[in-house]
């Protein structure tokens, strides 16, 4: 008898310390500006976090990260301290409001303290160099920008490529080598690339844009042959908003403090059990405990019964 306790109790605690360290990335939206010399990239992840969750980290390469201007963090309009030299082994409290980078073998990652049991929209805004390359064929860009991992799949994702400046055209792009796995859309201008319909858990979106040759000068050559991805990009159709959050960014504005943007507000949706979760996540922890210290006592008192 006692062993079956044990084994229940520990089962208790397991799915606790599970559902306490939960994150969930509602939306994440990757608006992409180029221009002839960087990229300037805004990551936006609307998240709900558990009780356990102290950072979240965004991977870059760190051959193409623009290392001499500083990543930006942001939420709720209020910017994160830059620290020069992250730990990430650093307290809870000493992690709020604050973001760095952490080299990590190949990579840069790009970290910030998250706030516990909250819903909260996080911007993360950074430069890149020298990721585009040129072919016979065209100007290609197909760098990973949605790349969350499998612990941080997001429910919904969305990828916006613009040219800084001015509006994409059918005329920009060589059709038959864009594509994606997923959604491509040119619309106002811009490029948004989708997950397929019916996706869940979306940690990974890749696709692939070509601009004819020449779109933009000086960019490194590579000597290989493109074959058509899949799904193409369609016509521009006439009218609609322009979205995107990141504008043309020179270095020195990169720089300056975060700029201003309309945060995204959650949808409302309906109130099923999901969006009661990601709505109270503190208030659905304390309820998932009083349901499993029922349950547990309820399947002692019949195992007592039957034994």
């Amino acid at each position: 008898m006692r062993k079956i306790t044990l084994i229940l109790t520990m089962l208790w605690l397991m799915v606790v310390a599970a559902w306490a360290q939960e994150a969930v990335i509602n939306n994440h939206i990757a608006s992409v500006s180029v221009s002839r010399n960087h990229i300037v990239v805004v990551q936006v992840f609307d998240m709900t976090t558990g009780g356990r969750l102290t950072e979240y980290y965004l991977p870059i390469d760190r051959r193409f990260l623009m290392v001499d201007v500083k990543p930006r963090v942001s939420c709720e309009q209020k910017n994160f301290e830059y620290l020069n030299k992250w730990n990430p082994t650093a307290s809870y409290e000493d992690k709020q409001g604050k973001c760095g980078l952490l080299p990590m073998g190949p990579d840069f990652q790009i970290c910030f303290g998250v706030q516990r049991n909250a819903q909260k929209v996080y911007f993360v805004t950074y430069g890149l160099v020298n990721m585009m390359y040129s072919t016979a064929q065209g100007d290609v860009l197909e760098y990973p920008f949605i790349n969350n991992g499998r612990d941080y799949a997001a429910r919904k994702a969305e990828l916006r490529i613009s040219i800084s400046g001015r509006k994409i055209t059918d005329d920009d792009l060589v059709k038959e080598l864009c594509g994606a796995d997923g959604n491509v859309e040119l619309r106002d201008g811009v490029i948004y690339i989708t997950p397929k319909e019916g996706s869940t858990g979306v940690t990974t979106l890749p696709y692939r844009i070509c601009f004819k040759k020449g779109t933009f000068p000086g960019l490194p050559e590579k000597n290989l042959r493109l074959n058509p991805f899949g799904s193409q990009v369609g016509p521009s159709p006439d009218g609609g908003a322009n979205p995107m959050l990141a504008d043309s960014f020179t270095p020195e504005e990169l720089s300056s403090p975060m700029m201003k943007t309309n945060e995204p507000k959650s949808e409302s949706g309906s109130w099923g059990l999901l969006d009661f979760i990601e709505k109270n996540p503190l208030t659905s922890v304390l309820i998932g405990h009083g349901i499993l210290i029922t349950l547990f006592f309820l399947i002692r008192k019949l195992i007592k019964m039957v034994i």
